[in-house]
């Protein structure tokens, strides 16, 4: 039988030595096939493009893609992935364990309008307000002067205000104002509450009565789950009435 180069004589020319190709599913050792047209090498699906396109894989590198994905973006633009890690895209939530800022010019970037943060975001915020009905006091009781319900979980920063009010003839000795989870309870711990006394001779203003303004302190409040927490007053006075206004405030910090 003839050989393969025998063969190829009579042809107008020939090139390399070995097996006559023939077959439908040939196999050739390192062809060099210049322009080539297919549409599978390996089972990889080829789609071939309208005119033209490039995938260039640098000398001794690999690309490895382990689902399916669809890249889109600008022409020319490029991304350096440095040490590895997980790239951040749109829509996602993403967990970091540290996050470093330039300390001159990074940072954090807040809103620019008179919006409100998200429920369950950092910087969600509640307020209660008490101004124009006023919350009665009774002497040397424990009272809740306003409350917010169910405060979600989370750390929490809280803090408020409670202005009492005496009606003209009210002789006011002490004043006290706290934050807590418990309901009208004084606290055991004396530095958690704010307070103004007067002595035992006590104070009063005859004829329009008095106003003593007690700021509360920002407190921490770390949930585990909704929790209501209150801002609740005490006061020590005779003779006559007192009320109560203010408002309590949460912001949430993580």
């Amino acid at each position: 039988m003839a050989t393969n180069n025998q063969l190829n004589l009579p042809l107008s020319g020939n090139t390399g030595t070995g097996n006559f190709v023939g077959a439908n599913t040939p196999t050739l050792i390192t062809p060099n096939i210049g322009v080539a047209t297919a549409t599978s090498v390996n089972k990889l699906l080829i789609t071939a493009p309208a005119t033209s396109a490039t995938l260039a894989i640098a000398d001794g590198k690999s690309l490895t893609v382990s689902n399916i994905l669809t890249f889109t973006g600008t022409d020319t633009s490029s991304i350096a992935f440095g040490a590895g890690g997980t790239v951040i895209y749109s829509g996602g939530s993403p967990t970091f364990a540290a996050i470093t800022f330039s300390p001159t010019t990074g940072g954090i970037v807040g809103t620019t309008t008179n919006d409100n943060a998200a429920a369950g975001k950092v910087g969600e915020y509640f307020t209660t307000a008490v101004t124009g009905s006023p919350v009665s006091i009774t002497n040397n009781t424990s009272t809740n002067m306003a409350q917010i319900t169910n405060l979600p979980a989370g750390d929490w920063d809280v803090s408020g205000i409670i202005a009492f009010q005496t009606a003209s003839t009210t002789v006011v000795t002490a004043v006290n104002a706290w934050i807590s989870s418990s309901s009208a309870t004084l606290p055991s711990d004396s530095s958690t509450i704010s307070r103004a006394d007067a002595g035992s001779a006590g104070v009063s203003n005859v004829g329009t009565g008095i106003t003593l303004g007690l700021a509360i302190a920002q407190q921490r409040f770390s949930l585990a789950a909704p929790t209501t927490i209150y801002i609740s007053g005490y006061a020590t006075f005779a003779t006559s009435t007192m009320n109560m206004v203010g408002y309590i405030s949460a912001r949430r910090v993580r």
